[in-house]
């Protein structure tokens, strides 16, 4: 199982594997051929980011919340179990525009991805959201010809 994390504005490698955008928003200046598929349930809500943004909270309140909204979130659960199953027969790279992967969502979703069962969406989420039903879904196969 590989879990990947990168920059959308670095290059793509062939090592990359199956290339995942996770923004709400679709990255300037970026071709739509440089992913394979856009999750924006692997987002965080514009007033979740807004919130980061104007730094009205910190990192620590910002992931609490992330975890939060990716635990109680049908689709967030769905696209983190599809990933879950897919990486156990493909290397998935995730993919967000932030510079600093410490304090970026997409180490947050990482960490949920590669979780395990304790809940859906893993033993920090699954704390926080009692009561969230699991629901299988599927993310788009489109390949890079």
């Amino acid at each position: 199982m590989t879990i990947k994390t990168k920059r959308i504005y670095e290059p793509a490698e062939s090592a990359d594997g199956f290339r995942l955008l996770i923004m709400r928003l679709w990255p300037r200046g970026v071709r739509k051929d440089c992913v394979d598929a856009w999750e924006r349930g692997l987002a965080p809500t514009r007033g979740l980011l807004a919130d980061f943004n104007a730094s009205t909270i910190d990192w620590p309140a910002y992931a609490r919340r992330f975890l939060h909204e990716m635990a109680t979130r049908d689709d967030s659960i769905a696209a983190v179990t599809a990933l879950r199953e897919r990486t156990a027969h493909e290397t998935i790279t995730l993919l967000c525009g932030c510079e600093d992967p410490a304090r970026c969502h997409r180490t947050l979703v990482q960490g949920l991805i590669a979780g395990g069962a304790s809940g859906p969406l893993g033993p920090e989420a699954s704390a926080l959201s009692r009561g969230a039903h699991q629901r299988s879904g599927a993310l788009p196969s489109r390949r890079r010809t």
